[in-house]
């Protein structure tokens, strides 16, 4: 068995390299646009706007732009590395088709899953709870929990966001589009959940339309979230038997071929 505090270290170097790592795309984008570059380096179309950037200033910005290139590729090899080196790659995330060792490191170092004692707490941190949740404001510099409820996915106004922004936008702007896109395993949970939207006459909570009547985009949207949630029972099933940690949930079979077999299924499951 795995003990968790002996990955801790290597958990936050893998959180730094992390978010230098996007850091260094964002100022690559920024770079670009200034550039007038599309993402393929190939300049983009002509909008009419006049470019005022003499040529010795192009000349400059490309050498900047050449050396966050190569930032960022010394910063994902060394990702890929320290990724590569972890419990939670080997033992359950190198199978996953459509996640790569960039999303790897987005999971294991923004979830902390001791203390994601449910699936539940995940899927609220993440920011796929539409339900409603006790709101947090800022008080003499502390955070202070209040009686108002407010939406565990939403923004509200005077309150501090109740989800991690950084994990939710990756794993619903990124790995929901890679599944889909690489046909994984756990595109079956969107397909099937998306076609069972389109045929539901239930009214939408807080809308006076019914699933079945709504957008093909607010179907997606909530059909690539549900298949978020089972990726994520999946990891937190796999991570925490991983570290011989408590599960709260059911095993129950992985649409991915890992069995995690359960003889007492209403119980909490304990490490051996």
């Amino acid at each position: 068995m795995i003990n968790y505090e002996d990955t801790q270290e290597k958990r936050y170097y893998i959180k730094a390299l992390t978010k230098s790592l996007y850091d260094f795309q964002n100022y690559r984008i920024r770079t670009a646009g200034r550039l007038n570059l599309k993402a393929d380096k190939t300049a983009q179309k002509d909008n009419g706007t006049k470019a005022y950037l003499t040529l010795s200033a192009i000349e400059s910005l490309q050498e900047c732009f050449s050396y966050i290139e190569k930032a960022e590729t010394m910063f994902s090899r060394k990702l890929t590395q320290a990724i590569k080196e972890m419990p939670e790659w080997t033992g359950f995330l190198t199978d996953i088709r459509g996640l790569g060792p960039l999303m790897a490191a987005v999971l294991i170092s923004e979830i902390d899953i001791e203390k994601a004692t449910t699936v539940s707490k995940i899927w609220q941190f993440a920011g796929l709870n539409s339900g409603s949740v006790k709101g947090k404001k800022i008080e003499n510099g502390s955070a202070v929990e209040t009686n108002d409820l407010i939406r565990g996915d939403k923004p509200a106004r005077g309150y501090i966001l109740p989800y991690n922004k950084f994990l939710k936008t990756k794993l619903m702007g990124v790995l929901s589009v890679c599944f889909i896109k690489t046909n994984s395993p756990y595109r079956k949970y969107y397909d099937d959940y998306k076609s069972r939207l389109e045929n539901s006459e239930q009214v939408i909570t807080g809308k006076d339309c019914k699933w079945c009547e709504t957008s093909a985009l607010h179907r997606d949207v909530a059909a690539r979230r549900y298949m978020i949630k089972m990726f994520l029972k999946d990891y937190y099933i796999a991570v925490r038997s991983i570290y011989g940690m408590e599960i709260r949930n059911c095993y129950q079979e992985e649409y991915l071929g890992h069995i995690h077999k359960d003889s007492n299924k209403n119980k909490k499951q304990k490490p051996k």
